[in-house]
């Protein structure tokens, strides 16, 4: 029984030494835990400060903001618009204003770049409206615009200036063989002073011109018109000859007549000399009825009779 009873307080003992054992072994865990927490946490604290200093270093040797470091992009570059041209935009918004953008840069009041840029872009006669301009990712400039698109040609004592499809004068004065063939009407004529670039030309007879220009650009026979001559716009060489005329690619002319909208009863209606010329050039296959001219003034009756004489000297010829 000795020997039992011995056994058992060994047992005992044995017990408690273990649960000694596990009791300083969960304190030393969370002991080392806690060691470990500690320098996890100086490790990140000591990340951070060392990111820190790099990347002040980092920016110290950033060099400083230039217009030629920091690229500008169209947002929305219109198809008509070639590369040449835009970057030509681009530049001239740049340029003047380079010294100013790097004071800005310097003092640290880099939220006024778009400001002042937008400032500029707007004095720029390409430029009809500035929607945004926002830097992207990588310090690039994004510019959102509307851009004057040329419409017409104005043929002034042989020179060519470019107009928008509201009469702004568009930068640049071009020797006349320059723009030849150039996919756009002329407008002839003009008895008025060529206006400051970005300016509107407000002339009568020019944009009276414009308004025809306009309406002809969307007909199928557009690339038979090479010109609008408005000289003698509202009579003032010839009272009883057409105000406006159209010179064709043949040097052929259509006696138009007055401006659109200002027919008054007096003329043919702008639809009626359109679908006239569209019936001359179906069955011509060109809008001159080949003759030296066509007038167009008069009433859908009288052309439909000149037409029926002109056809029959055709015949007979």
């Amino acid at each position: 029984m000795a020997k039992k009873f011995k056994s058992r307080s060994s047992l005992s003992e044995s017990m408690e030494k273990v649960s000694r054992w596990f009791g300083k072994s969960n304190r030393f865990n969370r002991a080392l835990s806690g060691v470990l927490a500690a320098l996890i946490a100086v490790g990140v604290v000591g990340g951070v400060i060392f990111g820190l200093i790099y990347m002040e270093k980092y920016v110290e040797r950033l060099p400083v903001f230039t217009t030629s470091e920091v690229s500008v992009c169209l947002y929305n570059q219109p198809a008509w618009m070639s590369d040449s041209l835009a970057r030509e935009i681009l530049t001239e918004s740049f340029k003047p204003i380079h010294n100013q953008l790097v004071q800005i840069h310097q003092d640290g009041k880099d939220k006024d770049l778009t400001r002042v840029l937008t400032g500029q872009l707007r004095n720029n006669a390409w430029v009809s409206h500035v929607h945004r301009i926002w830097r992207s990712f990588g310090g690039r400039f994004v510019i959102n615009c509307d851009f004057r698109e040329p419409t017409a040609l104005v043929n002034l004592d042989k020179w060519c200036y470019l107009i928008d499809n509201a009469g702004y004068l568009l930068p640049g004065k071009y020797k006349y063989d320059t723009l030849t063939n150039c996919g756009m009407i002329e407008i002839d004529g003009v008895n008025a002073q060529v206006p400051a670039t970005g300016k509107l030309w407000s002339s009568d007879d020019l944009q009276a011109g414009l308004k025809l220009v306009k309406l002809i650009s969307t007909v199928p026979f557009k690339s038979l018109i090479k010109a609008v001559d408005v000289s003698n716009f509202r009579g003032r060489n010839d009272n009883a000859a057409p105000w406006l005329v159209l010179l064709t690619d043949r040097n052929t002319t259509i006696h138009w007549g007055k401006p659109v909208g200002e027919e008054h009863g007096l003329e043919t209606t702008a639809a009626q000399k359109l679908a006239l010329l569209a019936g001359i050039y179906k069955q011509c296959g060109h809008i001159d009825f080949n003759r030296q001219y066509v007038d167009i003034r008069r009433s859908t009756t009288q052309i439909d009779a000149s037409k029926i004489a002109a056809a029959g000297q055709t015949d007979q010829e």
